[in-house]
């Protein structure tokens, strides 16, 4: 289990795209978007893009965000 505490995610699926962005800030985007080749992910209504919460969980654990 991670020691790592994101906050609750905006959607039913997972984090919006708007969340990843105000974790992670701008500069990590292309990272981000890199760790997500090939990993699925939602398109919902409204909120657009929506990832995951492993994905995002992840991508934080490997990047070292504290």
């Amino acid at each position: 289990m991670s020691k790592i505490q994101l906050p609750d995610p905006e959607s039913a699926y997972g984090y919006t795209l708007r969340q990843v962005e105000a974790i992670l800030g701008k500069d990590l985007m292309p990272a981000f978007r890199d760790h997500m080749v090939m990993r699925a992910h939602v398109l919902d209504g409204s909120d657009g893009e929506v990832f995951f919460p492993f994905d995002v969980l992840q991508f934080v654990e490997r990047a070292d965000l504290r």
